[in-house]
C-alpha cells in the first residue's frame, strides 16, 4: 500500500512539473516597448529615464541593469554587492543608503574581480528631494573622482542626471574599489541619505557613449505636450518645499554695508546681501552648507581678525520674526583708529560650515568681495564703558580694559562680591 501511494504521489508531481514547464513555454516574458512614465517601484522613481527593457509584471530589472547592457563588455559592480557590515551603509532594495540614524558618512570597499585594463568608470547615484549627497570613488585609497548628486523632485530617482563619468582609469584585478558618501544634517535630521546603485566599468573611450544613450532616452520620454514628464512633479512625503516659490527666491545683489558707530571699541556690523535662504531649507542648509567669514585687517597690517558670519534672514528678524531672506552678517569691535580693510570668503558645500570638506566651492559673486571703512576715536566716557576699551583676560583675577588699562570690578545685586546683600537673607 505504501508503495502504490509513493508511485501515485510521484506521478502527480511529475505531471505537475510538466504542466508548469508547458506554461513557461507558451507564456514568454513580454517586453514593454512604451514604458509607463513615473512608474514607482519600491519607492524609487525612474522618471525621465525609465528603462525600456523593464519586464512587464517583473520589477527585478533595474535602471543599472539596463545601463550595464548599453556598451558591450562593460563590467558592473552593484552597490548591494559591496559588504556593508560596519561600513555605515545599509541595503535598501537594490541600492545602498547611509544609516542616517547613526552616521553622516559611510565607506564601502570591494575587491575588483575583473581583468586588468583601462576603463571609463560610470557612477550611478540616486537623486533625492530631501537633499544632495556627495560621493568619492577611490582605487586602492587613491581618489579617482568625486561628484554631488543634483536635487530631485522625488523621494528617490534614478536617471542620466545622477550619473558621473571618470575616463581612462586603470584598474587591476584585486584592486580595492571604495565608495565614500557624505550627507548633510540639520537638527540631527539628514538632508539626504547618500544613496547609490552601483559602478559600471565600460571599455575605455565608451563611457561618453553610455551617457549619451542614457540622455537620449531621457529626451525621448520628454517629447509630446501630453507626456507625463512635461507636467510638474509633486514632491512626495517627506519632501517639504520652501516657504517661497522658486520664482520669489531671489538672491541678493552682493552689496555690502557697514553700520553702527564707526568708532574705536564700538560694535560695527558688516551685512552682505547674499544668497537667499530660509531657516527650514535642507538643501542647502544655511547653517551647515554655507560658510562665510570676513577678514578684517587694519591698514598698518596689525591687528588682523578672521570673523565668522551668520545667516540673518531679512536683517531685522528680532522685530519682524522673519525666517528667510538674503542678509548675512559679521561683527567687529575695532581696537584701532584709521582705515580697516575687509575681504569676504563665502563657500558652499555639504557640511562646509563644520568641516574642511574637499568639495567646497567659492560662491560667486559673493566670494572675494572687498572694501574698507574708516574708524575714528571713541567719544564715550563716564559710565559708558566703550570709552575704556574692550575687556580682556590678562591672567589675573579681574578683566582689564584694553584702552585705559583699568581693571573691571563687577558690583551689583547679582554679583558674588555682594553675596550677603541677597534680600532673602534674614536680618
Amino acid at each position: 500500500m505504501l508503495r502504490s501511494l509513493f508511485l501515485t504521489t510521484s506521478a502527480i508531481l511529475f505531471f505537475a512539473a510538466l504542466g508548469y514547464c508547458s506554461l513557461l513555454t507558451i507564456s514568454p516574458i513580454q517586453i514593454v516597448k512604451n514604458p509607463p512614465k513615473n512608474r514607482l517601484t519600491d519607492d524609487i522613481v525612474y522618471g525621465k529615464n525609465l528603462s525600456p527593457f523593464t519586464e512587464e509584471g517583473n520589477d527585478t530589472t533595474t535602471y543599472l541593469d539596463w545601463l550595464s547592457n548599453i556598451i558591450p563588455h562593460s563590467k558592473t559592480i552593484r552597490a548591494i554587492d559591496f559588504p556593508t557590515n560596519g561600513t555605515g551603509f545599509v541595503p535598501q532594495n537594490h541600492w545602498l543608503s547611509i544609516d542616517a540614524d547613526k552616521v553622516s558618512q559611510a565607506r564601502a570597499d570591494i575587491t575588483f574581480p575583473f581583468e586588468n585594463g583601462m576603463y571609463d568608470v560610470v557612477f550611478s547615484g540616486i537623486g533625492e528631494c530631501r537633499g544632495q549627497s556627495a560621493f568619492r570613488l577611490l582605487v586602492n585609497s587613491i581618489e579617482v573622482g568625486r561628484c554631488l548628486t543634483p536635487l530631485s523632485k522625488r523621494s528617490f530617482e534614478e536617471g542620466a542626471s545622477f550619473l558621473e563619468l571618470w575616463e581612462n582609469i586603470e584598474v587591476k584585478r584585486g584592486d580595492t574599489i571604495s565608495i565614500i558618501s557624505v550627507v548633510g544634517s540639520r537638527e540631527e535630521k539628514r538632508s539626504g541619505t547618500g544613496s547609490w546603485t552601483g559602478v559600471i566599468f565600460a571599455p575605455m573611450t565608451r563611457g561618453k557613449d553610455l551617457l549619451a544613450r542614457a540622455r537620449d532616452l531621457a529626451s525621448a520620454q520628454n517629447e509630446g505636450e501630453n507626456s507625463d514628464m512635461n507636467r510638474e512633479v509633486t514632491p512626495m512625503s517627506g519632501c517639504e518645499q520652501s516657504e517661497l516659490p522658486d520664482g520669489e527666491r531671489k538672491d541678493g545683489d552682493g552689496s555690502v554695508s557697514v553700520s553702527g558707530e564707526l568708532k574705536q571699541w564700538h560694535k560695527i556690523t558688516l551685512t552682505l546681501d547674499g544668497p537667499f535662504a530660509s531657516e527650514m531649507d535642507k538643501n542647502p542648509n544655511p547653517y551647515t552648507d554655507y560658510r562665510m567669514t570676513v577678514r578684517f585687517v587694519h591698514e598698518s597690517g596689525s591687528p588682523e581678525y578672521e570673523v565668522p558670519a551668520y545667516f540673518a534672514a531679512d536683517g531685522d528678524a528680532g522685530e519682524t520674526g522673519a525666517t528667510q531672506g538674503t542678509k548675512w552678517r559679521a561683527h567687529l569691535s575695532p581696537d584701532k583708529t584709521g582705515k580697516w580693510n575687509y575681504k569676504i570668503n563665502f563657500v558652499k558645500g555639504i557640511l562646509v560650515a563644520v568641516a574642511d570638506v574637499p568639495w567646497s566651492t567659492g560662491l560667486l559673486p559673493y566670494d572675494g568681495l572687498e572694501g574698507s571703512f574708516e574708524i575714528s576715536a571713541t567719544d564715550k566716557n563716564g559710565r559708558d564703558l566703550r570709552g575704556k576699551g574692550r575687556l580682556e583676560y590678562v591672567g589675573k583675577h579681574h578683566l582689564q580694559f584694553q584702552g585705559t588699562g583699568d581693571f573691571f570690578y563687577k558690583v551689583g545685586s547679582d554679583s558674588p562680591e555682594t553675596l550677603l546683600a541677597y534680600e532673602d537673607f534674614d536680618n
